[in-house]
């Protein structure tokens, strides 16, 4: 199998010399993610307090679309529950009282990328590309909906919010890196919606991304696999932490680590981390899994 330009733009499938599939018309590598690219560097030259703006005077029609990705990463979540991957979702709901929506966050997160990631044949809504993206920016926010019985609008809003530090995160680390972007990316993207769904100011939810940045920024890809449930789990684990730490009055402080003067700044770091910072582990770690699959 050739896979060629992107990660998703499979070529060429060839087994014993015979060709089952040939994509014609390859992507010219030049043009590749021409539109994409635009419209998504638009989001960077934004300041945070204009995102967040947006995000509460949009006209809730032209959002509303934003929900149907919840019923697709739902229904996919149900499907994870049966047990599928490793089970996490399903021991985390276990455990889950009726009013605690962190653990219920949990559960939903990490059985909907059980299923994802076992092959179930149930879509998941993407966000930057990624299954699991979108299903780490969604569903801990569907969690605090359905057990504080919040309204369909405010949870619009708060995956708006969600999608778009997804994304202006993603525009620097790049679509695929060394780091996790499902925990680092989509986790700081879901921690300003859970922020910003508890009712949260532009302040906390600021101060919320700062804490995320410092926390588990720099937490490794291995591929799609088994695992990716797990470090999931680590990735709304620290959303939740990050946004009640804010709501607090706790933020790790500007100029510590990397924390910079501005929050705009401060994302861009997080990407900064994957690309170009972790370029040499990314060769690494693609060694380390070819020399295990000998």
């Amino acid at each position: 199998t050739i896979i060629r330009y992107k990660h998703d733009n499979i070529v060429l499938v060839e087994k014993n010399n015979k060709i089952l599939y040939q994509k014609e018309n390859n992507l010219n590598k030049s043009n590749n993610f021409s539109q994409e690219a635009i419209d998504s560097k638009k989001i960077t030259e934004m300041k945070l307090d204009e995102i967040v703006e947006f995000v509460n005077n949009v006209n809730y029609e032209k959002i509303e679309f934003l929900l149907e990705s919840i019923k697709m990463n739902k229904k996919l979540s149900e499907k994870g529950l049966e047990g599928l991957g490793i089970g996490l979702g399903k021991l985390i709901l276990e455990s889950c009282n009726e009013n605690n929506y962190e653990l219920y966050a949990e559960a939903l997160t990490c059985s909907a990328i059980d299923a994802r990631v076992s092959g179930a044949t149930v879509p998941a809504m993407t966000v930057t590309g990624s299954g699991n993206h979108g299903i780490i920016t969604t569903l801990p926010l569907l969690a605090i909906k359905e057990k504080k019985n919040l309204n369909n609008e405010v949870l619009a809003r708060s995956i708006a919010l969600s999608y778009i530090i997804n994304i202006y995160i993603k525009e620097f680390s790049g679509k695929l890196s060394a780091f996790c972007g499902c925990a680092v990316a989509a986790g700081t993207g879901v921690s300003a919606g859970i922020c910003y769904l508890l009712g949260g100011s532009l302040k906390e939810i600021e101060n919320t991304i700062k804490n995320m940045a410092s926390n588990i920024t720099g937490m490794i890809c291995t591929g799609g696999n088994l695992a990716c449930s797990l470090k999931a789990n680590t990735g709304v684990k620290a959303a939740f932490l990050s946004a009640k730490m804010a709501l607090n009055n706790i933020v790790i402080p500007n100029k510590c680590g990397i924390v910079s003067n501005s929050i705009e700044d401060t994302m861009k770091n997080i990407g900064r981390i994957a690309y170009p910072g972790m370029m040499e582990t990314d060769k690494e770690i693609l060694n380390i899994m070819i020399e295990s699959s000998k």
